[in-house]
């Protein structure tokens, strides 16, 4: 039920702060957060490092809800973090915290599970993931006339 909630909740954000226009055009960073989620989360619960529980539906142990939120959050993502500057890292590392204590929540109801993990690989990792989506998202040009501060 957890993954269902989160998906909702980041899709009514997407669809309340991302306007129409933006959509239609950042809608490839919301397919890059979901290439990521998918090649570093797969492998990692492949690996060992993790698990979700309580999924209802997964792909190779990925919660499917869990995935489609990832595509809004992508969209957020590239809507809000700044395109250069001071604050791109630091809203980028502070997005990064904000998804790790999301996951920490995940933990204590019983969603997620560590095993070969800890707290501070998913903050480096969910980082690493939020350069990579951006990286593409500025690869194309995508935030160049969308990325505004609300």
């Amino acid at each position: 039920m957890l993954w269902v909630l989160l998906m909702l909740l980041s899709w009514g954000l997407a669809l309340l702060l991302v306007h129409r226009p933006s959509i239609n055009k950042l809608w490839p960073a919301g397919l890059a957060a979901v290439a990521v989620t998918l090649i570093l989360d797969v492998n990692l619960v492949e690996l060992g490092a993790f698990r979700f529980k309580n999924t209802l539906y997964d792909f190779r142990g990925v919660p499917l809800f869990y995935i489609i939120s990832n595509f809004a959050n992508g969209l957020l993502l590239a809507r809000f973090v700044p395109t250069d500057g001071v604050l791109k890292p630091v809203v980028t590392v502070g997005l990064a915290a904000v998804f790790l204590a999301l996951e920490l929540l995940a933990v204590n109801l019983g969603y997620f599970q560590y095993l070969n993990w800890s707290p501070l690989h998913s903050l480096g990792l969910n980082v690493l993931g939020f350069i990579a989506v951006l990286w593409g998202v500025d690869l194309l040009h995508l935030r160049r006339q969308y990325n505004q501060w609300p």
